[in-house]
């Protein structure tokens, strides 16, 4: 059995639930502080109508308290600038820190850091210190990291597929323009 969104309870969760700085947006203070989830996540939860994005029952969608959809999950996990951009580097080969700085144009150490350390704790990154002088760390992708690459795959597939589309709108609107 599993736990789906109709379309009105969909347009509830986008006008309840994510408007910033309510009392009872999941990431609010009073709710993180009492421990409290939103009623509007339990009653989605406990929805027997239904969507084209089922969510298994064994699917703990409280995990991440503001994050009540798959979809939203996985942008969490590798949404952001480099995300991305790191896991394509690690899918080729285990790299060490500077190999992946020189490799990431423009990101600074802070940020790789910070990005490498999120992605440990998603369990999507390894990280393996050996005990010499200098030190060396070396970053690789965990099983779960792994399974990203299809989509990330397809994600480059619709990318090319929606430049071609908007290259072609953007000639036609000129072609449009031009006949006027």
């Amino acid at each position: 059995m599993t736990t789906e969104l109709n379309q009105t309870q969909m347009q509830d969760l986008v006008q309840s639930q994510f408007k910033p700085g309510s009392t009872n947006h999941p990431a609010s203070d009073t709710n993180r502080r009492n421990g409290r989830t939103n009623q509007v996540d339990q009653q989605l939860l406990d929805s027997k109508n239904v969507t084209k994005f089922p969510v298994p029952d064994h699917v703990d969608t409280m995990v991440h308290q503001r994050s009540t959809c798959p979809v939203e999950s996985t942008l969490g996990a590798i949404g952001g600038r480099w995300k991305v951009l790191i896991l394509k580097e690690l899918f080729d080969r285990t790299k060490r820190f500077g190999e992946l700085h020189k490799a990431l144009h423009g990101i600074t150490q802070k940020m790789l850091t910070q990005q490498l350390r999120e992605m440990e704790r998603d369990g999507l990154v390894n990280r393996k210190v050996y005990q010499q002088v200098p030190p060396k760390v070396e970053y690789s992708l965990t099983e779960m990291g792994k399974t990203l690459e299809p989509v990330l795959e397809s994600m480059h597939r619709w990318g090319i597929d929606f430049i071609e589309h908007k290259q072609e709108l953007e000639q036609a609107i000129e072609e449009e323009e031009g006949d006027r």
